[in-house]
């Protein structure tokens, strides 16, 4: 299996589960209605800060959810 690092800034908190990241009931009704059990990676680190008003630089492999980051974040 291939090996994946992580760099994150350290004020990054990682959020393991949509339901502790805050966000609306209807939002997370969609988002398992869209088959997401679980954020990805790049979602864990990258959606909190953004609801925060953070600007956010991020960089991940395609298809790992980066859009959906910031799609559910705004």
């Amino acid at each position: 299996m291939e090996q994946t690092d992580f760099e994150t800034h350290g004020d990054v908190q990682i959020v393991h589960s949509f339901n502790e990241m805050g966000l609306s009931e209807d939002l997370l009704r969609g988002i398992v209605g869209y088959g997401f059990e679980k954020p990805s990676a790049i979602q864990q680190r990258a959606i909190a800060p953004v609801l925060r008003g953070r600007d956010v630089i991020a960089q991940a492999q395609s298809g790992t959810g980066k859009t959906a980051t910031f799609s559910i974040a705004a």
